[in-house]
């Protein structure tokens, strides 16, 4: 990704990769709260519910938690 405006095609072609070959959908979406990934309309259209991370709280990311 060179850029932040490439986010909504990325994720589109993300769902359509996931419905593709593992032929199930994308319920819950998290990311943190950059303004790329603020799309209410495109979320709602295909049924997906976005969560956004707390600031300040590494608890939320396991991977990083079990390196530390």
């Amino acid at each position: 990704m060179k850029s932040k405006s490439e986010t909504r095609g990325l994720i589109s072609n993300f769902l359509a990769y996931v419905h593709t070959q593992f032929n199930t959908k994308i319920k819950t979406l998290r990311s943190n709260n950059g303004q790329e990934f603020n799309m209410p309309t495109f979320y709602q259209e295909h049924g997906i519910i976005h969560q956004l991370t707390c600031v300040e709280t590494p608890e939320q990311n396991g991977r990083v938690e079990r390196k530390h």
